[in-house]
């Protein structure tokens, strides 16, 4: 985790590392990539903390070596792509593309089945059409794109609350949520949101952010009865 996310009751931390994400998805099938940078680094006398997940790796160095780490693979031919993704804010409620909608629904799906593990297949069905709905409708929509203009995930805000928020889930734990959440205190009113009481990540991510429950409702606003967390951010939270 981030420095700034470590309890108090911490007793030891080693800090100072910094990391980098293999890009793509990788499939169980391939074999040595880790092996190949970590060689790589290793001959350079660059020491390492990997972490594998399942879809992906992630790199860390010591500060002080990251920059070398960089360079030392741009000589053995990878690529690295140090560009953050940017924000665009679409405005024009009832006439977006079809195209736009319909990848981001595709986003959606993809991260509620990652994410939402208390809807059924049934419950995902139901949802689509009020989802597809909002994305054509909300007042402010905010698309999060790679440099390739590839989108990665969306926003959409009403007034002063933040309706949806989906990052597709290969680009989960990159800190774009983050991303998309401080450019929202920035740059809109954002000050509400409702979160599923099922969906504990997602609390636990608005409560780091600055958030704090005031209400709870039993049903969400389908009627379905998964209890729904209000929150909203703390006054005197520094951002």
């Amino acid at each position: 985790c981030s420095i700034d996310c470590l309890p108090n009751d911490c007793l030891e931390c080693d800090k100072g590392w910094k990391g980098f994400r293999i890009e793509g998805k990788l499939d169980f099938s391939l074999v040595g990539i880790l092996s190949q940078i970590t060689g790589i680094l290793a001959e350079a006398q660059i020491g390492i903390y990997a972490v594998s997940t399942y879809n992906t790796d992630y790199i860390f160095t010591k500060e002080e070596h990251f920059q070398r780490a960089l360079e030392m693979l741009k000589l053995y031919g990878y690529s690295i792509n140090t560009t953050k993704p940017v924000i665009i804010r679409d405005t024009s409620a009832g006439n977006r593309s079809t195209a736009l909608i319909e990848n981001l629904l595709k986003i959606w799906e993809k991260s509620v089945w990652a994410t939402h593990a208390f809807l059924s297949k049934e419950d995902i069905r139901e949802l689509k059409p009020f989802v597809l709905t909002s994305l054509e409708e909300i007042p402010r929509l905010y698309i999060l794109t790679d440099s390739n203009g590839v989108s990665l995930g969306f926003a959409g805000m009403k007034e002063n609350k933040l309706e949806m928020l989906f990052l597709d889930p290969d680009w989960r734990g990159c800190g774009y949520g983050r991303q998309m959440m401080e450019y929202l205190f920035s740059n809109d009113h954002l000050t509400f949101v409702d979160v599923n009481e099922q969906n504990p990540l997602a609390a636990g991510f608005y409560r780091h952010m600055g958030f704090e429950e005031y209400d709870r409702n039993e049903y969400d606003g389908q009627g379905k009865e998964r209890p729904i967390i209000k929150m909203k951010i703390q006054e005197d939270k520094t951002r």
